[in-house]
């Protein structure tokens, strides 16, 4: 009989120890909780089966001076880091020392006795009382209070159910609070792999827009320096005016686009430039050429475009406008730089018009090439448009 209990109660301790083992795993998830509670409980176990064999104690006796004593250890031991084979140490001084409590019924007044039982259940009381206390206000509320809730139940269990179903209500007690700790254990790590499922998948996304926003900034910026590149490819430096290349390529494109049906070409020159380099200079003639440039870009429109054609010879483009508006404006450009320029110079101009003149940019630019000799035989400073194959001439 002694054996089997002695097996029984083992048995609920490897229960118990299961159950607060796979308790740590599952609050805190590290070994040196797993370590604690081992190290916690085989002196329990150790001094159920020594106090069978040594003592002649009842068994609820037995396992309240057990709960008793690891109750006593833990307020002990908690919040301070011992080593673990001294806790061992301690904790079976404890269970040891509790053992030689003089079991008989203590005399009270007037012939009563108080039974060991009862007395051991308020002290195991008190003392569970007083570790959920200490726990209450330290960190180890969330890692501790599970057991010790199990404790007090387990004092309650052992104290008002018979020794025979006591043990078995116990077991079945922990067995049960094991499997519950190990199905929270499973979805909690499910919970946790969704989370972190989740959490990848949010951090793929949030990495892969960062990466669309860089690429996109790095393309804009690209677009812009090629643009900013390819827009200085066609500026001549002197007067910011396109070079002969873009000037011409704008002819082109405009001769192939339906939606210009008409467009006219003023092309001109500085009268007497060389002359007037051999003067004053070469930075005289560069200022000029700069002081032209920037009366031209006042008086075309948004639309037009500026070209030099090389050295002092420049082209105005205007897109959709017929021979009578290319006349007018180049009149009104002509009197500017007669008017405005100091060094003063003036300019003899020549025009042309697609698609009468031409339809492609060779034979524009020999019309309007045609009229620039014509201002320059009617004693320059005018406008003049020759086409031979024309009635028309001024």
């Amino acid at each position: 009989m002694i054996k089997n209990t002695v097996l029984i109660g083992i048995n609920m301790f490897v229960a118990l120890s299961f159950v607060l083992t796979y308790n740590a795993i599952f609050i805190q998830k590290k070994k040196n909780m797993i370590q604690n509670y081992n190290i916690a409980y085989v002196p329990m176990a150790l001094g159920l089966l020594v106090g069978y064999m040594a003592f002649d104690w009842p068994f609820k006796t037995l396992l309240l001076l057990l709960i008793m004593g690891f109750a006593i250890s833990q307020i002990l031991f908690i919040k301070r880091h011992v080593q673990h084979g001294f806790a061992l140490f301690v904790q079976t001084l404890i269970y040891v020392g509790i053992f030689w409590i003089p079991y008989e019924k203590i005399p009270l007044p007037d012939g009563f006795f108080l039974d060991l039982n009862g007395l051991l259940f308020l002290v195991d009381s008190l003392i569970i009382m007083a570790l959920y206390q200490q726990v209450r206000h330290t960190d180890f509320k969330n890692k501790l209070t599970s057991p010790i809730a199990l404790m007090g139940l387990s004092t309650i269990i052992v104290f008002l159910v018979p020794a025979d179903y006591s043990l078995l209500v116990m077991t079945l007690l922990c067995l049960s609070t094991g499997n519950y700790h190990i199905k929270m254990i499973i979805e909690d790590n499910l919970v946790h792999e969704k989370e972190l499922e989740m959490k990848v998948k949010r951090l793929e996304k949030e990495f892969n827009e960062e990466v669309r926003k860089a690429v996109n900034r790095h393309t804009f910026h690209l677009k812009e320096v090629q643009e900013r590149m390819s827009h200085i490819n066609k500026i001549d430096n002197l007067t910011k005016a396109y070079n002969k290349k873009a000037i011409f390529n704008i002819i082109d494109d405009l001769t192939q686009d339906r939606r210009v049906p008409i467009f006219s070409v003023i092309m001109f020159d500085i009268d007497h430039f060389k002359t007037l380099n051999d003067t004053l200079g070469h930075v005289q003639g560069d200022l000029c050429l700069k002081t032209l440039s920037t009366i031209a870009f006042d008086s075309i429109r948004e639309t037009d475009y500026l070209g030099r054609y090389g050295g002092d010879e420049f082209m105005i483009v205007l897109p959709k406008a017929d021979l009578k508006t290319a006349r007018t404006i180049a009149e009104r450009f002509r009197e500017k730089v007669d008017k405005n320029t100091q060094p003063h110079f003036t300019l003899s101009i020549g025009l042309a018009t697609f698609p009468d003149d031409g339809d492609n940019l060779k034979p524009l630019l020999d019309i309007a090439d045609k009229g620039l000799y014509l201002s320059k035989e009617k004693g320059r400073n005018s406008v003049s448009y020759y086409n031979p194959n024309k009635s028309i001439r001024f």
